[in-house]
C-alpha cells in the first residue's frame, strides 16, 4: 500500500518539551512533502498555537485542532468543520464542575475553540495550576453564559478531588461526549477534557481524507499521547513515539525513536 498522507501530533511528536522543531525533523518531513504526499497536524493544541509550526511545516492542507473539534484551513484561515456540543449536554456539563466547585475552562464554539474562558473566581484560585499545564492564556469573566455553544470543557486539580467523579462522568455522559483524561507525570494532579460526541483526532483526519478522497488505509499517523490512541488504530501505519505511555506503544504498528532522538525523522526516513 503506498502512504499518502502522514498526520502529526505536535508537543512530543514533532516538538520536544522545550517546543523545539529539530532539523532532522523539519527535514524529513520537507522530503517527504517533495516526495508529493501529504502532510498535516492532528493535534489537541488550538488553532493560534498550531499555525506557527504548520507554516514551518509547509503544510497547505487543513490541520486537525483541539483533538478534532476543529477542523481549519491553514491557507484561508477559516474552520471547515467545527464540532460543538449540543447546549443541554453543556449545560449539564458546566453545572456539575459549578455543584463540584471545580475549576473549569470553556471554549465557545462561535470563534471556533480560540478564546478560552473562565469564571474569574476559579482563575484566581487555580490560574498557577491551569497555567502550569495548559500554558494558554485565559480571559476571565464574571459570569459564563448558559446559552453559548462550547467545544470543548475542561477541568484540571488535585487528583483525590477529581478521581471520584470519573466513573460518574463516564457512566452519565458516555453516549453523549468523549472525555479525555490525563495525569500529571507526579500523579499529583488530573486533568479532564469533554468534547463533542464521536470527536477526536481521529474524525478530524476522516473528514481531511475524505476531502482528499483517500483512505485511512493510506495514512501515517505519528503520536505519543492517550489522545492519538483512536487515530494511531485508524491508520494503515500508526506510530507511536517510544516516550509515548505503554498504552499508547501497545496500539502502534510500529515504535520510533523518542522525540529527543528525532523519532519522527527515523520513521519518515525508513518509510519513504
Amino acid at each position: 500500500m503506498g502512504y499518502k498522507l502522514v498526520a502529526l501530533d505536535l508537543d512530543g511528536t514533532v516538538l520536544t518539551y522545550d517546543e523545539i522543531l529539530k532539523p532532522r525533523v523539519r527535514q524529513a518531513i520537507k522530503n517527504v512533502q517533495r516526495k508529493g504526499i501529504y502532510v498535516t497536524i492532528a493535534t489537541g493544541r488550538r488553532y493560534a498555537r498550531t499555525i506557527p509550526w504548520a507554516r514551518a511545516l509547509g503544510i497547505q492542507i487543513p490541520i486537525v485542532v483541539i483533538d478534532g473539534a476543529v477542523v481549519a484551513d491553514p491557507v484561508s484561515e477559516q474552520s471547515t468543520l467545527l464540532n460543538s456540543f449540543s447546549l443541554d449536554v453543556g449545560q449539564s456539563i458546566i453545572a456539575e464542575l459549578e455543584q463540584a466547585q471545580l475549576p473549569y475552562l470553556v471554549y465557545p464554539g462561535e470563534d471556533h475553540g480560540e478564546a478560552i474562558l473562565m469564571k474569574r473566581e476559579n482563575w484566581l484560585n487555580s490560574r498557577s495550576l491551569v497555567y502550569r499545564y495548559l500554558q494558554e492564556s485565559v480571559k476571565t469573566v464574571e459570569k459564563l453564559s448558559a446559552n453559548r455553544s462550547y467545544v470543548k470543557i475542561a477541568t484540571i486539580g488535585d487528583t483525590k478531588i477529581i478521581q471520584p467523579y470519573l466513573k460518574h462522568w463516564e457512566e452519565k455522559y458516555s453516549n453523549e461526549l468523549v472525555m479525555n483524561v490525563f495525569s500529571s507525570p507526579t500523579q499529583q494532579h488530573l486533568g479532564v477534557e469533554f468534547l463533542a460526541k464521536d470527536c477526536s483526532k481521529a474524525s478530524g483526519i476522516q473528514y481531511v481524507i475524505d476531502s482528499l478522497s483517500i483512505s485511512f488505509k493510506e495514512v501515517v499517523a505519528i503520536g505519543d499521547g492517550i489522545n492519538d490512541i483512536e487515530l494511531l488504530k485508524s491508520a494503515g501505519f500508526g506510530v507511536a513515539m517510544l516516550n509515548a505511555p505503554q498504552e499508547v506503544r501497545e496500539v502502534a504498528s510500529y515504535v520510533t525513536g523518542s522525540v529527543e532522538e528525532s523519532g519522527v525523522a527515523q520513521v519518515l526516513e525508513e518509510l519513504f
